[in-house]
């Protein structure tokens, strides 16, 4: 299974949050909200890194069922595949 991202909004700069910001959780929702990659690909990629033991995309973290992105995590991936050939 491999996840596509398609309506990513990638003119995010870094250099717009502060350090808190960047350090703050997201849930799957506010990652939606704000970058525009949806909560299903999210779950795909989740999934796919679990099945396969290799991260796909952003890194997050989880305590229960609860599922928590750093936002930090977030545009340091979206940087990573902006560049990135399509497989």
């Amino acid at each position: 299974m491999v996840a596509k991202v398609k309506s990513i909004k990638t003119e995010v700069v870094i250099k717009s949050y502060s350090e808190d910001e960047l350090r703050k959780l997201l849930i799957p929702k506010q990652v939606e909200q704000e970058f525009g990659i949806r909560k299903s690909t999210l779950e795909a990629m989740r999934t796919e890194s679990k099945d396969t033991g290799k991260l796909r995309g952003p890194m997050f973290l989880q305590d229960g069922k609860v599922i928590f992105y750093q936002r930090k995590s977030i545009l340091i991936w979206m940087k990573s595949i902006k560049f990135q050939e399509t497989e």
